[in-house]
């Protein structure tokens, strides 16, 4: 399971058409409209806006969206490129600028495709990996020493809050050794989830 490194973009032209491919990572559906919008927004002169994404740690949430075009032409193809390309938690738009000639339906997915291709080859890809949330409870005085401590290990500190005592957020690929390594400090963590992140 794979997702984009960064946000890119890129545009191809057929037969005069101009068609901008926008990719970026998203961590949910909100973030895939609230993308989708901006790029509607961007480019608001344009007659279809095609979309599609594929979200979550097992890839299973897909969505795909013609925006006009003829069925299957625009959406599923840009979809196709995406999950062939074992990615989550990444979503497309290609704009289409109309230039006055019509490229028939294999054409139009050629072109809405190639354009997705386009783009993820101007981004790399990285793995994708599930992980464990743990919260560390811990005395304040501490709790300073222990991000430290956490971090050289190779753990992902997501967040540090502090009230009685501080409760340090962390995500680990590696449970045993996060657990084993706190229990010869005399602390436990609380498990919190199951989430993805880069490896």
């Amino acid at each position: 399971m794979r997702t984009i490194t960064r946000d890119a973009t890129a545009e191809i032209t057929v037969h005069r058409s101009r068609f901008i491919c926008a990719l970026a990572r998203l961590d949910s559906e909100t973030d895939a409209k609230a993308f989708i919008a901006g790029r509607r927004k961007l480019h608001h002169a344009a007659r279809h806006h095609a979309t599609a994404w594929i979200l979550g740690p097992d890839a299973a949430n897909r969505r795909s969206s013609d925006d006009g075009e003829p069925a299957g032409t625009a959406g599923a193809p840009m979809l196709s490129i995406l999950a062939g390309r074992d990615l989550t938690d990444t979503v497309a738009v290609v704009t289409r600028y109309f230039g006055g000639v019509k490229l028939g339906t294999g054409g139009l997915a050629r072109a809405y495709g190639d354009a997705v291709t386009a783009a993820l080859d101007t981004t790399g890809t990285v793995e994708r990996v599930a992980a464990e949330t743990f919260t560390i409870t811990c005395p304040h005085d501490v709790a300073g020493r222990l991000d430290a401590e956490l971090r050289a290990a190779g753990h992902t500190i997501t967040a540090t809050r502090y009230d009685t005592a501080a409760h340090i957020d962390v995500v680990t690929t590696d449970t045993h050794t996060l657990t084993t390594w706190l229990t010869t400090r005399g602390l436990a963590a609380l498990h919190t989830g199951t989430t993805v992140i880069d490896a």
